[in-house]
């Protein structure tokens, strides 16, 4: 049933009770009216449920009601039709149409407004319907399926807030311009807070990434799954990423170009740098560079030295180096190593020694640079007497210039200068025996006269007994 009330608006029906009325419009068409106790219906029923309805008749398939003209196109943007509803004091409510001339364009609005004027589009709009499916809550030109213009209150944002009886938690989303700046809100309850624009946001409760049951604050569930570090800095010079490879947990940087690793957790409990399978717990696979070998630097601020330990190859061979400052460099291979600071081996008081072994030495050689004993073939030295060295043994019980078993006990001795002590009595006793072998020579020389003296005393005996012999 189609009914045109254009003619109809403003009529006064003068019918009182259920008095029924046939009122023909200017357009020729018949409508049924039903009157009663202040109640009007159209169509071929009684209702009394409310002041005016509208009932369709058994033969049509809906009521309709028309407000404009509909054979009469209007300009587009321009109000066509609007229905007021006025109340006491100044506050009215509206609805009115904004139709479009275009129907692929879809721009026409439905506007449900507040305000003072009975005319609605004069008030200030609250809902818009667009005609391409857009509603806009407190804006009249939505730009998605729904849009909401939040109002500007300095003590509180509000755009949504979504709330349920009985709970104490409310879900809000709204835009938020204060002393942090303009940025989106989006609050779950808590202190769960999601904010853009730059600003902080926080969870309270374990977050899950590509799982939907989460056990550990932030948990990453997917194959070859990654963290993205991207530093915004113009100054910066790499990114870096935190993921899951293979059987590691690995830390890269995009620093060449391309991601490399620099940090690898393999899952055998083993740290690997610049490697993916450490061998140990602890693996550094150090890059080849000919400047200059790295791999471990231990440094400190406000201190000039640092430690060294990677390996090298240079024109020396293969070799690992350790370096703990100055000159104090330990090398392998068959390399050189030097310390510049005392050394203790089995003892931690070295005293004023550079080394200082507490136990035994085991060397092929030890070269030992001190002062030597040659002064005792000098012409001015003066050679003890063997009675001066042996009142002196019978006096102290050993020879001079040579620490007593007491002295060595207490004190030890020093190799270089006992070697020089030693050597000089070696000296003396080659004097001495150079001394008694002249002696010797002396003695045979003359012990070779008495024997030659014997013989011709022997051969002038053996004469003169002859001669007696011969005379007797």
């Amino acid at each position: 049933m189609k009914i045109a009330v254009i003619a109809m608006m403003g009529m006064s029906l003068g019918v009182n009770g259920q008095e029924k009325e046939e009122i023909v419009t200017s357009k020729g068409q018949k409508s049924d009216f039903i009157y009663t106790n202040g109640n009007l219906s159209l169509g071929d029923q009684l209702y009394t449920g409310s002041v005016f309805n509208i009932l369709k008749k058994p033969s049509d398939n809906e009521a309709h009601l028309f407000i404009g003209n509909p054979y009469s196109q209007t300009s587009s943007g321009i109000v066509s039709s609007r229905l007021s509803f006025a109340g006491t004091g100044i506050q009215h409510a509206g609805l009115a149409w904004v139709p479009s001339n275009n129907n692929s364009k879809g721009d026409g609005k439905f506007h449900l407004s507040f305000g003072a004027y009975q005319n609605p589009i004069k008030n200030s709009i609250k809902y818009t319907f667009q005609s391409n499916g857009n509603l806009g809550i407190g804006t009249r030109n939505p730009e998605s399926p729904l849009e909401i213009r939040q109002k500007e209150d300095p003590n509180r944002d509000r755009a949504l807030v979504i709330s349920e009886p009985n709970n104490s938690q409310k879900i809000y989303l709204h835009l938020a311009d204060n002393a942090s700046g303009e940025y989106g809100f989006f609050s779950l309850g808590g202190n769960t807070y999601l904010r853009g624009n730059g600003q902080v946001s926080s969870f309270d409760g374990p977050l899950g990434i590509g799982i939907t049951q989460p056990t550990e604050t932030l948990t990453l569930a997917k194959s070859g799954a990654a963290l993205g570090i991207y530093d915004k800095n113009p100054l910066s010079k790499s990114n870096n990423r935190i993921g899951r490879y293979s059987n590691s947990l690995v830390i890269q940087n995009d620093l060449s170009g391309s991601w490399s690793d620099n940090i690898n957790f393999h899952d055998n409990g083993g740290v690997g740098i610049g490697t993916r399978n450490p061998e140990s717990p602890l693996e550094i696979r150090q890059k080849e560079d000919p400047n200059r070998d790295r791999a471990l630097v231990i440094s400190e601020p406000n201190n000039s030295q640092k430690i060294y330990l990677h390996l090298a190859d240079n024109a020396s061979g293969e070799y690992g180096f350790f370096s703990l400052g100055g000159n104090t460099n330990l090398r392998g291979n068959g390399q050189v190593s030097s310390f510049d600071g005392p050394l203790g081996i089995g003892t931690t008081n070295v005293g004023s020694w550079k080394l200082a072994v507490n136990g035994a030495i085991r060397a092929k050689e030890i070269k030992v640079e001190t002062g030597w004993s040659d002064f005792v073939f000098y012409d001015n030295y003066k050679l003890p007497t063997l009675k001066e060295v042996e009142n002196h043994i019978k006096e102290k019980g050993h020879l001079k210039d040579i620490p007593s078993a007491e002295e060595v006990e207490k004190s030890g001795i020093f190799l270089g200068e006992m070697d020089a002590r030693l050597l000089q009595k070696i000296e003396e006793l080659t004097l001495y025996t150079i001394a008694q072998e002249k002696k010797i020579k002396k003695l045979e020389k003359q012990n070779s006269k008495v024997e030659e003296q014997e013989k011709k005393i022997e051969r002038l005996e053996f004469l003169v007994q002859k001669l007696l012999k011969d005379k007797n």
